[in-house]
């Protein structure tokens, strides 16, 4: 619009030259050829013939309208230099709060799991105060974590989530292998060098100070403890009870022999691990180990003699819905002594996987489709049938680990989380099996049982509610105790966070519930039974860590184990009693 509003005001002026020249060539050639005279009268008449002033105006005028009629040009800022939210020093300080407190719920790219996903944060530093937000007070199954960590900590996450998650990288076999380390079996003792009964020992998991405590159940005295690895995840013991493996979340499988209490092999199969799996069929008990990674995508086949990775398993792949997932974890699995086969939850995939290690030079596996987001998974008393938690998606998945099929969906509740579950039998409906859920206090039962009580099969036989403002991680139970044990471990009210209750196995019923602790910030959560079934152990996780012990049939408290007698009592958490998981009670 400007442009031709300078033409305009210039017209006249341009347009009286180039006349003027045209006149001033035209009379010099006439003048040399002598034909002046009718040449001027050309002229005249052709001048004649040119636009008037008036003509000029109104095309000005003309010309004036249509410029104020076109919109005027947006001015164009140049766009803003990008504001670098943290150093590199407190990048990697970040990756490692993220690690330690988000990764295993939101994943290692952010894209969720049990958690939502992360990912509309990235790139986005006006949303830093909304996560920052959800950090502090938690929502639905997210614990509230101000006062957990510090305020410098939860700002320092906030601005992360805005920056590109940096991918971890891939660990080969050769790399695996420069991390064993194995005391040849020979070496070993070959019986107890103490005074323990192994049947009656436990393995705690010290979870913020990278160590495991072996407990004796009957003296309830801490023997020991030993160094593993970051956040010890979980263990199982060997089919013989004489080893019990432990895997941390930062990858390290470590090996302790329950005859001398010591770590006699170790391996970094990952950088973040989760579950491990031991063979139990006839013929390979005890052989190999599977265990399923978060990152990277794969479970790792091991000797457990040697600690030799034998065989990696990428994950990776197509899901339920037709998507290609690059992040695939490696939730809950599991051996079984029916079937020569290790057990993978494939969470984000939705799929189980039937790993047969028969030979595994030509490994074949068997891809159940169910449903996305696995999780927590345990075995029915036959360990048969596979009972998983489908959590994200409400419901828990039924798979025949003998046939290798599908067998059923059960709608739950808002988010299940059986943990190692809990299976009994009951009067009327045979055998059953229960979980608790993350975001609402709510047992279910259903049961489990389709060739003696095909009509109560895969179907809710009961909902029991208990905690009011969130839900539990845990449950449990053992034959020899009348109760089902439950926490409420991610209630928004610390009350309830810091409370057990005891619900009859019979009536359904609520006994008892059982304020654990008064500690600000603590929790009470995950049960363990000693060996003959009558005493229930519940871990206080907080830095001052307690075990506390309950009379299985009672409910009364028994005894407490103090951080003041046992300094490294920080953050107690899972605990696997060696004689329960060898034999499967519970």
């Amino acid at each position: 619009a400007c442009s031709i509003q300078k033409r305009c005001s210039g017209m006249k002026a341009v347009y009286g030259l180039l006349i003027g020249l045209f006149i001033v060539v035209i009379i010099g050639n006439a003048i040399l050829h002598g034909t002046t005279k009718s040449l001027i009268e050309k002229l005249t008449e052709s001048i004649e013939k040119l636009p008037t002033k008036e003509d000029i105006r109104v095309v000005e005028k003309r010309l004036e309208e249509i410029s104020e009629k076109i919109p005027k040009p947006v001015e164009v800022k140049p766009p803003p230099k990008p504001v670098k939210l943290l150093t590199e020093k407190e990048i990697e300080e970040a990756k490692m709060l993220y690690f330690k407190y988000c990764a295993g719920c939101h994943g290692t790219l952010r894209k969720g799991g049990t958690g939502p996903g992360l990912t509309k944060y990235i790139g986005k530093p006006e949303l830093i105060s909304e996560a920052k937000s959800i950090i502090e007070k938690g929502r639905r199954g997210m614990p509230a974590w101000k006062g957990v960590i510090s305020d410098a900590e939860i700002e320092l996450l906030s601005k992360f989530l805005a920056v590109e998650p940096p991918e971890p990288p891939m660990l080969t076999m050769d790399e695996i292998k420069k991390t064993v380390y194995a005391i040849p079996t020979e070496k070993l003792p070959k019986e107890p060098i103490h005074e323990y009964d192994i049947n009656n020992l436990m393995v705690v998991m010290l979870r913020d100070i990278g160590k495991v405590a072996i407990v004796d159940m009957e003296s309830k005295k801490i023997i020991k403890t030993l160094r593993v690895g970051y956040a010890p995840h979980t263990a199982e013991p060997t089919p013989d009870g004489r080893f019990v493996v432990v895997v941390s979340r930062d990858g390290w499988v470590s090996k302790i022999d329950l005859y001398s209490l010591d770590i006699v092999g170790k391996v970094r199969v990952s950088y973040d691990a989760r579950g491990i799996a031991i063979s139990k069929y006839p013929g390979f008990e005890g052989k190999y180990a599977l265990i399923g990674s978060y990152w990277p995508p794969y479970a790792v086949i091991i000797d457990l003699e040697t600690m030799q990775p034998l065989k990696i398993i990428n994950l990776q792949g197509f899901d339920v819905e037709g998507k290609y997932v690059k992040e695939s974890r490696a939730a809950c699995v599991s051996g079984t002594k029916i079937a020569p086969v290790f057990i993978i939850s494939a969470k984000e995939l939705g799929e189980v996987w039937l790993v047969d290690y028969t030979d595994l030079n030509n490994l074949k596996v068997i891809k159940i489709k169910t449903d996305k987001w696995l999780h927590d998974g345990f075995l029915d008393f036959k360990q048969r049938y596979w009972m998983v938690a489908a959590n994200m998606r409400n419901k828990m998945v039924v798979v025949d680990v003998l046939k290798g099929k599908f067998v059923a969906f059960i709608e739950t509740g808002k988010m299940p989380h059986p943990g190692p579950g809990a299976k009994w039998i009951h009067s009327k409906y045979g055998p059953v099996a229960a979980t608790v859920h993350i975001r609402e206090g709510k047992v279910t039962i259903w049961g489990i049982d389709p060739e003696n009580h095909p009509e109560y099969a895969w179907k809710i036989i009961a909902e029991i509610r208990y905690a009011k403002a969130g839900g539990g991680l845990f449950i449990r139970t053992h034959p020899n105790s009348p109760y089902i044990f439950v926490d409420a471990a991610l209630s928004r009210d610390p009350d309830e966070a810091r409370t057990i209750w005891a619900i009859d196995k019979e009536t359904f019923e609520i006994v008892k519930a059982i304020k654990v602790t008064d500690k600000e910030g603590a929790k009470a959560l995950h049960f363990e039974f000693n060996k003959d079934g009558t005493e229930v152990w519940v871990s206080v996780w907080h830095p001052d860590g307690e075990l506390v012990i309950y009379d299985a049939k009672t409910l009364e408290e028994k005894a407490r184990i103090k951080k003041d007698e046992y300094p490294e009592l920080i953050t107690p958490t899972g605990k696997f009693a060696i004689y329960n998981r060898v034999h499967h009670v519970g």
